[in-house]
């Protein structure tokens, strides 16, 4: 009888220690620097770059297919990239044939950028 005892005990605090344990796996996903793109435009964007401030080149693009109209793009970064810089700059270009940059975006403090035919916000 003590060793159900003692075996429930230990169950307890092992099952107590699970339970306050932070969950890193689902907390360290999400990078702070990820943002939506919210194509509310007449076009459809066919061309994202997203490159630090300080960088003198945009890099490639990180479309893999075009984000039509009405659609959302999830912009996610890989968390051992660029890891703490927030100061970015956004150019995004549209099948009608225009683009539009955007400089010095603190993207760890917004959550998406909206574009519309007229302009660029961020919220």
């Amino acid at each position: 009888m003590l060793g159900k005892r003692f075996a429930l005990a230990i169950a307890s605090v092992a099952f107590a220690a699970f339970i306050a344990t932070p969950l890193p796996s689902i907390v360290s996903a999400q990078d702070m620097r990820n943002f939506d793109i919210v194509n509310q435009t007449s076009a459809r964007i066919d061309a994202v770059y997203v490159s630090p401030t300080t960088s003198s080149t945009w890099g490639s693009n990180i479309l893999t297919e075009q984000v039509p109209p009405g659609q959302t793009l999830q912009v996610r970064f890989d968390p051992s990239v660029n890891t703490g810089v927030c100061v970015y700059d956004l150019y995004v270009s549209y099948t009608d044939g225009d683009s539009d940059p955007v400089t010095g975006l603190n993207i760890c403090q917004i959550l998406r950028v909206v574009v519309t035919d007229t302009q660029i916000t961020w919220e």
